[in-house]
């Protein structure tokens, strides 16, 4: 995760980013799937923690 000031209002902008494995048996959409819910997951958890 990145925080940083926004360059034009007063704000803080986060930049989330997830790594999530890719098994050879998966497609990309299941693996897509997946890391889209850990990303999910990371976003919810911080919004929490404001």
């Amino acid at each position: 995760m990145i925080v940083r000031p926004s360059g034009t209002e007063p704000k803080l902008k986060c930049y989330y980013e997830v790594i999530s494995e890719f098994d050879s048996g998966m497609s990309f959409a299941e693996a897509n799937e997946l890391a889209q819910a850990k990303m999910d997951e990371l976003i919810q958890a911080h919004q929490q923690s404001l």
